[in-house]
């Protein structure tokens, strides 16, 4: 491992979150500009110049670090929102960017040498030698591995390369290789890797008939429920749910996790019951195997989640700091039925994996 003790990533969909992550216990929080330099480019999240400004000050002021997200795939005409990004985030000092774009790439290591180059995950670099390759063209710092490497290859690669090495440890998982995904841009017609969300919000629809609700995508019916199989359920107008809605992110409970092409419910035509037909709402948990990561030469871990609200952040980073210390401070891994039951409740009646980590993809 090239650094002493892990570091954790936090993610910050406005300036409360920047200030709540870095107050429980984040070495860096990760945001977005409000433009389309940014995947996770939802409504009601991401921040303007002056909040992004303000963020960093705070987190500068308590020796911590704010990396900014520029990680779409834009298309020709989306670059100078990129370039201006990059330009920003320079201007500002953040202290490095989180880059996919090779064309942003190229910008960022030739105009500004002295920023720090973080490879996203969305470049989907988990082999040695495109990792060694973004190193040696564009001077990366870190490569942030996709989500379906095991630990054997994470122990591989950072045997085998100087660049610092992040894996995600904790949120929503995906079954796909990320930003390769073209579920979702063949129901909707738009691109996962250019506007940054799985199915954006625009072509769910919902109807209630008494108490058992549907939702459609594009015109297609993804799921149903019955009102005691979710938590919360959607105000509905008209069948779209409200915007306010959107806004304060109940998404987290339902749009995030089970809007997604891949988790919808369809009838197998075999058995004449209703399942899911790749992937089931899960999320990942990576807490009970920090020792075997930080074994296998991770640097840092990240926790998704940029549009989730401030609780979330704070529990999860609050509790991935107790467990990391103490295992720093003991080498001994402990994890509290308190722990796990903080994480489980983040993510409600969705099941916990780590199954990528351990080569069970």
């Amino acid at each position: 491992m090239k650094n002493n003790n892990l570091r954790i990533y936090a993610p910050a969909g406005n300036l409360s979150s920047i200030k709540k992550a870095i107050d429980s216990g984040a070495d860096a929080v990760y945001a977005g500009f409000r433009s389309a330099s940014n995947l996770r480019n939802f409504a009601g999240i991401n921040l303007s110049l002056d909040d992004m400004t303000e963020g960093i000050e705070y987190a500068h002021s308590k020796w911590r670090e704010v990396y900014i997200t520029i990680n779409s795939y834009p298309q020709e005409s989306q670059l100078p929102a990129c370039y201006e990004a990059v330009d920003n985030a320079f201007e500002m000092q953040a202290d490095g960017i989180i880059v996919s774009d090779l064309a942003v790439l190229d910008y960022a290591a030739n105009k500004y040498p002295e920023l720090n180059l973080h490879l996203s995950v969305q470049a989907g670099a988990s082999n040695i030698e495109a990792i060694n390759f973004y190193k040696e063209n564009f001077g990366i710092v870190t490569v942030v591995l996709p989500r379906v490497v095991t630990l054997d290859e994470i122990r591989a690669i950072a045997q085998n390369t100087d660049v610092e090495i992040e894996v995600f440890a904790f949120g929503s998982l995906c079954i796909n290789y990320e930003g390769k995904c073209f579920l979702s841009p063949y129901v909707t017609g738009e691109s996962t890797n250019t506007i940054g969300t799985c199915s954006t919000p625009k072509y769910l629809k919902f109807d209630q008939q008494g108490n058992r609700m549907s939702f459609t995508m594009n015109g297609i019916t993804m799921n149903e429920f019955d009102e005691n199989e979710l938590s919360l359920m959607p105000k509905v107008s008209d069948g779209e749910y409200q915007k306010k809605d959107s806004e304060t992110q109940w998404a987290d409970n339902f749009l995030i996790n089970r809007r997604q092409i891949c988790k919808g419910r369809f009838i197998n035509s075999a058995t004449g019951k209703s399942t899911y037909a790749m992937q089931g709402p899960v999320y990942l948990n990576t807490i009970d195997i920090i020792d075997k990561l930080i074994e296998a030469g991770v640097d840092s871990i990240k926790i998704e989640g940029r549009q989730r609200d401030v609780g979330y952040v704070a529990e999860s980073v609050t509790t991935f700091r107790k467990v990391v210390d103490e295992f720093h401070r003991t080498s001994e891994l402990s994890v509290s039925g308190d722990d796990a039951a903080r994480l489980g409740a983040l993510f409600e009646d969705i099941k916990p994996s780590h199954t990528c980590y351990n080569g069970k993809k």
